[in-house]
C-alpha cells in the first residue's frame, strides 16, 4: 500500500512494504506491541502507531532519530493512510469480484457429457 500526502511543502510517498527489520523492531518497542497492533492502532487511530507511521514517512525509518520525537498533524497522515487502505481495499474487492464472475462463468457453460472437445451427438441421431 502507498501513502502519498504533501506535508510542509513538500510531497512524501511510503510504501507498507519497504518497513525493515531494524524499523519493526523499534516500532514495536515504541507501541509496546508488535505489528498487527500497529496495524489495528492504525485503524484505530492511536497516536503512537501514528507517530511510528509518521518516523516512517517524515523520517524514513532513520534508526538515529527517536520516534517519540517525531511530531506532525496527525488527522493530515490519517487522511492519506486511510485513503491508501481504502484504495487497497477496493482493489482487493475488485480482483476477488472478478475471480467470482469467472467462477460462475464456468459453471454456467453446458458441459459436455462426453468431456471430448468439439464432440456433437452421432449424425442420424435424433
Amino acid at each position: 500500500m502507498i501513502i502519498k500526502l504533501e506535508h510542509d511543502g513538500k510531497s512524501y510517498a511510503w510504501d507498507d512494504e519497504s518497513v525493515t527489520v531494524l524499523q519493526g523492531i523499534k516500532i514495536e518497542e515504541h507501541i509496546k506491541g508488535d505489528l498487527v497492533d500497529w496495524d489495528q492502532g492504525l485503524g484505530r487511530h492511536r497516536s503512537a502507531c501514528y507517530q511510528a507511521l509518521g518516523w516512517l514517512v517524515f523520517r524514513d525509518g532513520n534508526p538515529d532519530v527517536p520516534i517519540a520525537e517525531v511530531d506532525f498533524p496527525i488527522t493530515k497522515l490519517s487522511a492519506a493512510w486511510m485513503k491508501a487502505r481504502l484504495a487497497q481495499i477496493g482493489e482487493m474487492q475488485a480482483t476477488a469480484d472478478a475471480a467470482a464472475e469467472e467462477a460462475g462463468a464456468a459453471q454456467a457453460a453446458p458441459a459436455d457429457p462426453t468431456g471430448a472437445p468439439g464432440s456433437s451427438p452421432p449424425s442420424g441421431s435424433t
